[in-house]
């Protein structure tokens, strides 16, 4: 009995062994377990907050890409105008010239003279309308044409700072009296004017041209 005994309790201690090592097998795996159940929880809350950014982040990106299309066309149209102003400024100033700065001179260099453009007037008058017939359409159009004429050779001889006025009547000649008369209100010590007439056999001419003096 004692050997049965003996038996039996070394049975039971290897019994107890195999159990003491099946605890200690099951706390080594434990801590692995443990370490698995926690990555794979860290990976699953991991992976929604990847496809799903915070409110606050899609908000700002959206402010920030509305702010930079606000610069970009600021900027654009910036550009477009300035290069519009340029164009326009450099046609202006190519076709008006550079002005120049106030010299507050109150006379001109060279004054209005009368016989000079009296002379004028009797060179155009006396080439346009040589051995010319009257005829009532064709007078319209010839006194613009007289008139302008005489202007563009009186500005010619350069009276600086005059405003020059050209005035034109063509009149059919039938043995009548015909008056022209005019009113202004000008310097009589700057202002001047020159007056011409010219006759033939059916036809009459009256030019008269003003200098107005201009500060």
């Amino acid at each position: 009995m004692f050997s049965k005994a003996s038996t039996s309790s070394g049975g039971d201690s290897l019994s107890k062994e195999s159990s003491r090592l099946d605890l200690r097998k099951s706390q080594v795996k434990s801590p692995n377990a443990e370490l698995f159940r926690r990555e794979s929880s860290m990976a699953l809350s991991s992976t929604p907050a990847s496809k799903t950014p915070p409110q606050g982040f899609a908000a700002g990106a959206s402010l920030v890409g509305l702010l930079a299309s606000k610069r970009l066309a600021k900027r654009l149209s910036n550009k477009i105008h300035n290069n519009r102003t340029g164009s326009v400024m450099s046609s202006r100033l190519s076709g008006m010239g550079i002005r120049r700065e106030p010299t507050y001179r109150m006379e001109p260099y060279k004054k209005f003279d009368p016989q000079r453009v009296e002379a004028v007037i009797k060179g155009v008058v006396s080439d346009k309308l040589g051995g010319y017939k009257y005829n009532p359409k064709l007078c319209a159009v010839m006194s613009k044409v007289i008139s302008e004429e005489i202007r563009d050779k009186v500005k010619a001889l350069h009276f600086d700072r005059y405003k020059i006025i050209s005035s034109v009547v063509i009149g059919e000649k039938k043995n009548q009296d015909i008056i022209t008369c005019s009113r202004s209100v000008w310097d009589d010590k700057l202002d001047s004017y020159a007056v011409y007439n010219y006759q033939i056999d059916n036809i009459m001419c009256a030019v008269t041209v003003y200098g107005i003096y201009f500060e």
